[in-house]
């Protein structure tokens, strides 16, 4: 028996509506690395700083970093390392977490419930890196209400 073209159009609805489904999953998973990924940042930090106080120079004669500098760099390769990333996207995405958990609640918010894509949150976070930080409460609520109903830019 031949299916319908409205049994075919409803099948491709269902096959969306499970397409979307699993975005907004995919959201919620990336609103969890960036807040694993930032809580990592913070415990590394604090070794960093327990390191730079008990060694404020390395130990290693005509160095160039001190301790902070080289907790930082092992940080960051090992977080690329885990994630199987270059450095440099490592970079971006520590960057990204710490103000998606500190300076962007309501992206943060938007993006754990599936509202967003991490490609919206990405576009609020760059254009919120522009601007002062007395600026940005003001500022964010501006493009989450138009966000989900808009292709991400970059």
């Amino acid at each position: 028996m031949k299916t319908s073209n409205s049994d075919q159009q409803q099948t491709l609805g269902r096959h969306f509506d499970a397409i979307r489904e699993t975005q907004a999953d995919t959201a919620w998973v990336a609103a969890g690395l960036a807040e694993q990924i930032d809580a990592a940042r913070l415990c590394a930090d604090a070794g960093a700083a327990l390191a730079a106080r008990e060694a404020p120079v390395a130990a290693v004669p005509l160095a160039r970093w001190d301790a902070a500098r080289i907790a930082d760099r092992e940080f960051v390769t090992e977080l690329a390392c885990t994630l199987r990333l270059p450095v440099r996207s490592t970079e971006t995405l520590i960057a990204e977490s710490q103000t998606l958990m500190h300076e962007l609640p309501a992206t943060r918010a938007a993006l754990q419930k599936g509202s967003i894509t991490y490609r919206h949150a990405q576009a609020v976070m760059h254009q919120a890196w522009s601007l002062p930080a007395e600026a940005l409460p003001g500022f964010e609520l501006a493009p989450l209400k138009s966000a989900p109903t808009l292709p991400w830019r970059t």
